[in-house]
Formats: C-alpha cells, sequence, structure tokens
C-alpha cells in the first residue's frame, strides 16, 4: 500500500470538541449518501468528512450533488482546510487525504493502490488525530476499503458503523467492515444519522457539558448509560434506544 502505517504517520492530536465522522464509500456509495444527508438534522453538532473511491480523470460533481440532498454546506476538499462543525467536506477524487489536529491535508494521489486504499488512510488519521471523538460509517462499494482504518479507529476509542449489507447496492465494503468484529451498529443508511445523533445527545448529557474540551464522545459512563436505557416507542424520532437487536446482522452498543 503507498499510505505509511499508523505507527508512522506523523498527525497532530486535534483540539476539535466536537465529533468528527469519516465516511468511506464506493460503488453504490452516492445514493446512500444522499439518504444519509437528508436524515441529518440542521444543526447536528458534528462535522462529516466523505472519502468516496472516483475516478480521478473526470472532475467530480459529487459536493454540488452532495449539497442538494441536505440541510449542510458541502465544501470539495482541494487544499488545506480547518474542520468547522455542521459542514460536510468532500475530497476532489486526484487528491488523498488525512486528518492532523483540526485541519484536514490533501496531497495527490499517483496510485491505483492509493486509490483504493484511500478510505483506511483517511479513518487511520482520524483515529490518531481525534481518539474518542472520531466516528467512522462504511457505506455500499466493492473490496475491503475501511476495514483496517476502522480497526484503528475503535483501537484508539472511537465508534464504528456500518451500512447493512442488506441494504447496500454493492456490500463488499460493508461486509469487510462487520467481518473485523469492531463495527458497533449495522443499520440501513437512512437510519445512520438518527443513531449518530442520539449518540451524541446521551453522551453529552450523561458525562459531560457539550462545550467542555475534555467531552468524550465513547465515555465509559456514557456508553453504561446508552445500555441501560430501554427501547423507546418507534413514533419517537430521537430517543435513545437499546442496543441494536432489531437485525440478526446487527452488532449491540460494544
Amino acid at each position: 500500500m503507498s499510505f505509511p502505517d499508523p505507527e508512522e504517520m506523523v498527525v497532530a492530536k486535534s483540539h476539535l470538541n466536537f465529533p468528527v465522522v469519516g465516511i468511506g464509500a464506493s460503488a453504490g456509495g452516492l445514493g446512500a449518501l444522499q439518504k444519509l444527508l437528508k436524515t441529518l438534522p440542521p444543526q447536528p453538532g458534528m462535522a462529516f468528512v466523505v472519502v468516496m473511491h472516483l475516478s480521478p480523470e473526470h472532475e467530480s460533481s459529487l459536493g454540488p450533488i452532495l449539497q442538494r440532498s441536505g440541510p449542510l454546506p458541502v465544501h470539495t476538499v482541494t487544499t488545506e482546510v480547518p474542520i468547522e462543525v455542521d459542514n460536510v467536506y468532500v475530497i476532489s477524487p486526484a487528491l488523498k487525504l488525512v486528518m492532523s489536529d483540526g485541519k484536514l491535508r490533501v496531497s495527490p494521489l499517483r496510485t491505483l493502490e492509493g486509490r483504493r486504499g484511500s478510505i483506511d488512510l483517511f479513518f487511520r488519521s482520524l483515529a490518531q488525530a481525534h481518539e474518542e471523538r472520531a466516528v467512522c460509517v462504511v457505506l455500499s462499494g466493492t473490496g475491503s476499503d475501511g476495514a483496517q482504518g476502522l480497526r484503528r479507529v475503535k483501537e484508539l476509542g472511537g465508534v464504528a458503523l456500518a451500512q447493512s449489507a442488506e441494504d447496500a447496492e454493492f456490500d463488499g465494503m460493508p461486509r469487510a467492515a462487520v467481518q473485523t468484529g469492531f463495527v458497533d451498529f449495522i443499520l440501513p443508511v437512512d437510519e445512520i444519522a438518527a443513531k449518530l445523533s442520539l449518540l451524541w445527545e446521551n453522551a453529552s448529557a450523561s458525562s459531560f457539558p457539550r462545550r467542555r474540551p475534555d467531552w468524550k464522545w465513547s465515555s465509559r459512563k456514557a456508553k453504561q448509560s446508552f445500555r441501560r436505557r430501554k427501547p423507546c416507542s418507534p413514533s419517537r424520532r430521537f430517543c435513545v434506544s437499546g442496543p441494536d437487536t432489531t437485525s440478526p446482522t446487527t452488532n449491540a452498543a460494544r
């Protein structure tokens, strides 16, 4: 692979006090991304970074397409940019992306192997920079990109989600992610945004005030509180449910 081992990657720790959600997708991922962004609230209290396998020979229209899909501003990253809450960032097809401190940094993507590992690369840097406040989501796609980076997110205390194989147009990437044994939630894509919001609201209320810089997305207290909640009425969109047991392929919260 063209990207470095996580121990060799030079990444500065993040100062951001809100979750950063990395989203990986490939074949069939555009429709999944549109559904996910459509279901986000106008102010989710997080930032979202999309890494999708695209042909570098063509100028990407991904940013403008996703901008029409939901309420959040969408930015195509072509140079170093600071990450801001309640924004979505997508990568130019000819570049690879890492997170360092509170910024997204890009460099040329020259090899086929680099394109195939671009999601892993970003997930690894996200994990190292943002640790407990790192979140990764694996959507529809072929191959296994994202699975190894997801492991790193979990090793450093973050949260991992995957689109359910039955819901994905191409299930290769979601299945590879689930087979690692590190995925916290396996959901249809139109339920992922609500799950992220519930986790954020629950952890924020159960551990530390939202504005405190030492707030941790996956604190033990927040996780224990989440487990203790009983399943709620299906009519309540933003209630906190118990472990996901509605599908035989869905993991419980760790």
